[in-house]
């Protein structure tokens, strides 16, 4: 096929960042204006296309043109660009390939008091982004409300001869009714190098009614831990109590603790969401002071988790954000096939990795269930929809700055099991086993 190109052979260069730089520069030159032009990238690494185009386009009247994107081509791998007109390859650019650097980012805790253990983990997730291998930690969330099945997601993968995830998490509730099975668990799985991630679903403190219970809610009665000044901050401050007195036995024995509280507040589901910025941050620098002064606890590394940006107003992950002094981890509950981070033109990843904060997937599942009228629609099948294998390639591809990536466990829902969890997918080593894992 003949290609009409200006005299000279048309010239592409590529310019890719080192870490932690985002995104990409394609440069041309001696092109026919009047062609229309095709660009990708192949990341010659691991064969795959991350840019495929989309958009054909003609060049400057001088024949050159300069395309760019914010796309995160994965450090360490060697990355080239292809031109096209009518369908064949008229230029390629060098090949280049990004380097891992160091994360120019501040090591020191939120509580400047912290343990020598958990200072060694922030310093190790500050760090994990510019390794080039065991730098993603595998977590898994578990069922604590279900004490015949607690410790199942993990026993079904080392009885395949897997390594367990190094993060296991639970749910602060559900020590209520299930302390023994749970403090044997999580204290064995940190005696053996695991780490603990603990979330919290606490009821409201208004009306006592459940996390979903929307009423009532004022926050700044919460501002205060130490000096309640309401029943419900009364309430608030029990609440509290009682989950100090479930981490302090963990930081009895040294164990660190990813602490989870007050999660997905940019969603309109529990009672915290969706709040008054100022209120908010009040809320929980009340909580931090509280917890870490008052009580003493300095084992905790503290997760401010959003959800994924749905798209309206108040679905901004970063809208609520308590504060670079009071946070350790930054991170997103993402429920999509696709495991994408925000609906389009949305905040999401990159606006959080750049905050200078290790970044997590916090949670991820299929689409979760939802209701459209009186239409229920069943969560979509994790093993189907969001396998292991692409869990990693995906996290690779477009999230590369990741940390940690928490499965949330199974449920069913009527009599079909949604397949969520780790254990239950097919290949679970192609995540597992991974040269970024990190595994207990």
């Amino acid at each position: 096929m003949n290609v009409d190109v200006q005299p000279g052979a048309p010239a592409l260069s590529l310019t890719v960042p080192d870490a932690p730089g985002v995104g990409f520069a394609v440069t041309g030159a001696g092109f026919d204006p009047d062609s229309w032009i095709w660009v990708t990238i192949q990341d010659l690494t691991d064969g795959t296309q991350p840019i495929d185009g989309p958009d054909a386009f003609q060049s400057d009247p001088d024949g050159t043109f300069t395309r760019t994107g914010q796309i995160v081509l994965t450090c360490s791998h060697t990355v080239q660009a292809d031109a096209f007109v009518d369908n064949e390859v008229v230029a390629t650019s060098e090949a280049v390939t990004p380097r891992c650097e160091p994360v120019p980012a501040d090591t020191t805790t939120a509580d400047v008091d912290a343990t020598a253990a958990t200072k060694a983990v922030y310093t190790d997730l500050v760090a994990a982004p510019g390794r080039v291998d065991r730098r993603l930690i595998i977590g898994q969330a578990l069922r604590g409300w279900d004490a015949a099945h607690l410790v199942e997601p993990v026993t079904a993968l080392t009885d395949l001869g897997l390594p367990a995830p190094k993060l296991l998490e639970v749910d602060l509730t559900d020590f209520d009714a299930h302390a023994a099975g749970i403090f044997t668990l999580l204290l064995n799985h940190a005696a053996q190098g695991g780490l603990i991630g603990l979330s919290y679903h606490v009821d409201n403190p208004f009306t006592r009614g459940g996390v979903k219970d929307r009423r009532q809610v004022d926050l700044p009665q919460l501002a205060d831990p130490d000096h309640p000044q309401t029943p419900a901050g009364t309430t608030w401050k029990a609440d509290l109590d009682r989950i100090a007195d479930v981490i302090q036995q963990f930081a009895d024995v040294g164990a660190v603790v990813l602490f989870r509280p007050l999660h997905e507040s940019n969603g309109g589901w529990f009672w915290w969401g969706q709040s008054d910025p100022a209120e908010f941050q009040a809320t929980w620098q009340g909580m931090f002071r509280y917890l870490t002064t008052t009580r003493g606890l300095h084992n905790l590394l503290w997760a401010y988790s959003a959800s994924r940006d749905y798209g309206d107003a108040l679905s901004d992950p970063l809208r609520l954000y308590p504060g670079d002094d009071v946070v350790d981890i930054v991170g997103l509950d993402i429920y999509n096939d696709d495991l994408r981070d925000a609906r389009p033109g949305k905040r999401g990843y990159a606006a959080m990795a750049a905050m200078g904060k290790p970044f997590g997937i916090t949670e991820y599942a299929a689409q979760n269930a939802y209701d459209v009228g009186q239409v229920h629609h069943l969560a979509h099948s994790g093993d189907r929809f969001l396998p292991n294998q692409r869990v990693i390639a995906l996290i690779k591809e477009r999230y590369p700055r990741t940390v940690l990536a928490t499965a949330w466990y199974s449920s069913e829902d009527g009599d079909v099991n949604n397949q969520w969890q780790i254990s239950d997918k097919s290949h679970p080593e192609a995540l597992l086993l991974d040269s970024w894992a990190i595994t207990r």
